[in-house]
Order: structure tokens, then C-alpha cells, then sequence
């Protein structure tokens, strides 16, 4: 009886939203889009590379704004996973990445919110990629 329920307790942790790992040693190619209030206020396009090792995420360009790894959750379902992040810079806030990965692409929305509550939204999209 022991042995069964921490088998079931093993399956439940493995396909619920805690682990991470279903993404890690993954790169993703991106086009980062401002939303058009966002251009407005003089934000362009970008590209990015999205790395997921040991449980976090990376993206290349943010990290030149002061945005280090962070950690990101996952929900996994058939065909596709979800999932999230928020990274943290002193200087320039928070970003926030909600993403979803279907087969070797990958797309969702990043919100930017800078110090004193300006907030920049943005839509990614992109291939898996070295």
C-alpha cells in the first residue's frame, strides 16, 4: 500500500506545474513585437534567445538590461507545454514571460514593467534553435 501511493504521489508531482524540467536544455530563436501602445511610446521589435537550463530561464537581450536567470514553472498537456516567468532587474524592473511550446515552436507575451509603474507589452514568437 505505501509503495502504491508514493508511485501515484510521483506521477502527480511529475505532470503537475512544479517541474520545470520538461523545457530545460532547450534555446528558442524569438522576435519580440511591441503591442502598438507600446511602439507608441517608442519601443521596437527585437530578437532574443530563450535558454532553459537546471530549472531556469535566460533571455539574452534582457540580460544587458540587468535581467539574470529565473526560475519558471510548467504545465504540461498533450502536445504542448505552458509556461512562465518573471525576471527581476535592479535597475530596470520586472518582465514577465508567458509562453507556450508546441512541437519546436514557441510564442506568448512578455509584459515590461519598468520602476514608476510604466508598463510594456510585448508578443514573442520564434523556432527552437541552438
Amino acid at each position: 500500500m505505501i509503495r502504491k501511493s508514493l508511485v501515484c504521489g510521483v506521477l502527480v508531482l511529475m505532470t503537475g506545474s512544479v517541474w520545470a524540467a520538461s523545457l530545460d536544455g532547450t534555446n528558442w530563436q524569438v522576435k519580440v513585437i511591441p503591442d502598438p501602445m507600446t511602439r507608441k511610446l517608442g519601443e521596437h521589435s527585437f530578437g532574443d534567445k530563450l535558454s532553459f537550463k537546471n530549472g531556469k530561464v535566460t533571455a539574452s537581450e534582457c540580460t544587458k538590461y540587468g535581467f539574470g536567470a529565473s526560475d519558471y514553472k510548467t504545465a504540461d498537456a498533450p502536445n504542448q507545454t505552458s509556461w512562465d516567468s518573471t525576471m527581476t532587474s535592479a535597475k530596470e524592473g520586472n518582465s514577465k514571460w508567458i509562453g507556450e511550446v508546441k512541437g519546436n515552436e514557441i510564442a506568448g507575451d512578455m509584459i515590461w514593467t519598468k520602476p514608476g509603474g510604466h508598463i510594456f507589452k510585448y508578443k514573442f514568437r520564434g523556432k527552437k534553435g541552438a
